[in-house]
């Protein structure tokens, strides 16, 4: 796509997920799936315009409104796949800091310093 066809493609993307009421994740596939079908679309059309784009995949407020028909399960797929991988990283991300304290707590009390201190100082 060109360039400023981007931008207004991604100002366009932005609209529809705002006019969306469902969870973040089935709002992040559904964005991605209609970005997709945008880009063949650009593809097949290299000289297509932002308004003909609009009125080949409906302006953002229709797409919230007919949501439940494109809301497939492809879609519950990849939704369910992006909330599992946040889960995953929420929950790595609290052992890698549980860990670190108790590593800390462990060497306290086995009688070794433990500074911590800040490096920018």
């Amino acid at each position: 796509m060109k360039n400023t066809l981007t931008v207004e493609c991604n100002s366009y993307l932005k609209e529809i997920k705002k006019e969306l009421s469902c969870n973040h994740s089935t709002k992040t596939a559904f964005i991605r799936n209609i970005k997709e079908n945008i880009h063949d679309y650009t593809l097949d059309n290299p000289t297509t315009t932002i308004e003909e784009i609009i009125d080949v995949f409906g302006n953002p407020k229709e797409i919230a409104k007919n949501f439940g028909n494109y809301y497939t399960d492809d879609l519950k797929i990849k939704a369910s796949k992006i909330f599992r991988y946040r889960v995953i990283c929420l929950s790595l991300s609290f052992l890698l800091v549980l860990s670190v304290i108790i590593t800390i707590i462990i060497l306290q009390t086995l009688g070794g310093d433990v500074v911590i201190s800040d490096p920018y100082q």
